[in-house]
């Protein structure tokens, strides 16, 4: 751009943040299911919930094939994984 005459500001705009609630792990054992819609939401995840993830007997839904590989590069057993990268891939 710069080169083009343009001038050019850098600023961030997006920035993740993975930090999980406190009671993750009460929100967790509540559950029936998760969606993970992001790979840094399984990070977050796999943060909250430490060495002890607690994910057994979990259905753990993935929005895609990125999601789902670090999921399992997390240690989270990935149940299925959504055929479109939609809400209603998800659900469907």
């Amino acid at each position: 751009m710069r080169r083009a005459g343009f001038g050019v500001t850098a600023v961030v705009a997006y920035s993740t943040v993975e930090t999980p609630p406190p009671d993750l792990a009460h929100r967790v054992s509540d559950a029936d299911a998760i969606v993970l819609t992001s790979a840094s939401g399984g990070r977050a995840l796999k943060r909250g919930l430490g060495n002890t993830i607690g994910l057994s007997g979990k259905l753990i839904v993935c929005i895609g094939e990125i999601t789902a590989n670090q999921a399992r590069r997390l240690g989270i057993p990935v149940s299925a994984i959504a055929e479109s990268a939609t809400a209603e891939g998800v659900r469907d």
